[in-house]
């Protein structure tokens, strides 16, 4: 299993990987800090097909660079990734933020807690997300 973080904040990050470990799934994580580097992510993944498409993306929309919105645009474009399931974090409120956001398909909206316990929810989400994962893969073996 496989999860791709796409966050600029280190705090986030190290809260975002103790809420995965705490799901209790047994996974790798790979961390970007800006749209940039996710963009070139997913253009490796398209490039090189021996690379696996992530199981999960936690994904910030408020990221340097370019932002959540673009990074989903082009995800939800790739040959290869396009069902990879997100669940895209902000700080904001906004509904049209969560509309435009939600308007990608196969995206779980999570408002970013304001303190770190309200991270174990992500974690649960997260958690939710890969045991579908893998359970489609060994149904799909």
């Amino acid at each position: 299993m496989a999860v791709l973080v796409a966050e600029g904040n280190p705090a986030d990050v190290f809260m975002l990987r103790s809420a995965i470990s705490a799901s209790g799934i047994d996974c790798s994580v790979k961390v970007v800090e800006d749209g940039a580097g996710a963009l070139g992510y997913i253009q490796q993944l398209e490039a090189d097909e021996d690379l696996g498409c992530p199981d999960l993306v936690l994904l910030d929309l408020h990221l340097s660079r370019f932002d959540g919105h673009e990074v989903l645009r082009r995800l939800r474009a790739s040959e290869r990734c396009s069902h990879v399931p997100v669940i895209v974090m902000t700080g904001s409120e906004s509904p049209e933020e969560r509309a435009s956001a939600e308007s990608f398909g196969r995206v779980a909206y999570f408002r970013k807690p304001p303190h770190s316990a309200g991270f174990e929810k992500i974690g649960k989400l997260a958690g939710q997300f890969l045991k579908e994962a893998a359970l489609r893969k060994r149904t799909a073996s």
